[in-house]
């Protein structure tokens, strides 16, 4: 059984000779695998036979920049295989309105793609090809005038090689209003490639209504049934009796037998790396632990009610990697003040390369 070492290397094939019977040692020097026989003799496992991952990681939440990297292709790389997630749509900003009656929230912000592709050497005909991790899309905009809340941004698309692996990101929340919101779109397969065989979209973000909000799936619901990316919560509203209608928390993650519960704080930023790289990896047999994850989403804002005002509260930004972020809830009055609150921005994609010798 190959066993997974500090350095990421692990024996994909024997090196003839190799003895089958007897016992020993086997320990790691460079980049090689030997196993030492009991006579003192140190025989390589392997030539070399081990496997190298590297994790591109994207912007900070809300910054709105598509981080850019090159990865060259080595001379005795066997294949590679890439995984990438596109980033997080941003949550719908509050509404402001001067009646406190039927006001819905923000809605959260989709998840990105999750989109897998592999490459045997003969396939990589460049010497060089270029990454392009997607930036979580921007929280919609509050009010200070009447309006409803801004729509989130959409995140962007994270690619190797152009289109050769590329993912797309989660859609914007729809701002707050006197209507019924959905929740933003999840990252589409469709519209990634090698998709969409080798595609999971992403997860809805929450829906707001004035009535009822309909929570965002987790990412993992069950290991046969997976959701993608984190969506973000859908912010708080009121319905057309008065009644406040509470606000929704960004998805949580499912890791194969542990559910990974996502920040429960209302108007709070999601979890970072909230479902573990190892998990991706797991879709293709190659199981051994990364550095970076998948985020939580963002939470909806909870909004409260003070002296019989309705007032705002900024939809939570979505943790790292490839989540929504939540929608705001409604602000009461007539402007320029108070205004209402953003919704919360989404979080950037993620790039991994693993090369196999």
């Amino acid at each position: 059984m190959s066993k997974i070492l500090k350095s990421l290397q692990i024996v994909t094939q024997s090196f003839t000779g190799t003895p089958t019977t007897g016992t020993g040692v086997v320990f790691a020097s460079g980049s090689r695998v030997y196993f030492e026989n009991t006579a003192g003799i140190p025989q390589p496992l392997g030539g070399p036979g081990y496997i190298r991952v590297l994790e591109y990681t994207g912007s900070a939440v809300g910054s709105g920049v598509t981080q850019s990297y090159t990865w060259t292709k080595p001379t005795n790389i066997r294949y590679i295989q890439v995984i990438c997630v596109g980033g997080g749509g941003g949550g719908g900003g509050g509404v402001l309105r001067a009646q406190s009656i039927q006001l819905s929230g923000g809605a959260g912000g989709g998840g990105g793609a999750i989109v897998w592709g592999l490459f045997d050497r003969t396939d990589l005909t460049q010497d060089s090809y270029a990454i392009s991790v997607g930036a979580g899309g921007a929280g919609g905009a509050g009010r200070i005038t009447v309006a409803a809340g801004g729509t989130g941004a959409n995140g962007g698309y994270t690619t190797f090689g152009g289109t050769l692996v590329s993912a797309s990101g989660g859609s914007g929340g729809i701002g707050g209003s006197t209507g019924t919101n959905a929740g933003g779109a999840g990252g589409s397969g469709i519209n990634s490639r090698p998709g969409p065989v080798f595609t999971i979209p992403g997860t809805l973000g929450g829906a707001t209504a004035v009535a009822a909000n309909t929570a965002p799936l987790s990412m993992f619901s069950t290991p046969l049934t997976v959701g993608g990316c984190a969506g973000g919560g859908g912010g708080a509203g009121r319905n057309n009796a008065g009644v406040d209608v509470t606000a929704l928390t960004g998805s949580s993650g499912f890791e194969w037998n542990t559910l990974k519960l996502n920040n429960s704080v209302l108007g709070g930023t999601g979890s970072n790396n909230l479902v573990t790289t190892a998990v991706l990896l797991q879709f293709t047999s190659s199981i051994f632990t990364t550095t970076y994850g998948l985020g939580g989403g963002g939470n909806g804002g909870s909004g409260s009610i003070v002296g019989g005002i309705v007032t705002s509260q900024r939809g939570g930004n979505a943790g790292l990697y490839g989540a929504g972020g939540g929608g705001a809830s409604p602000q009461q009055g007539s402007g320029p003040t108070p205004p209402s609150q953003p919704g919360g921005s989404g979080s950037s994609g993620l790039c991994i390369v693993v090369e196999y010798y």
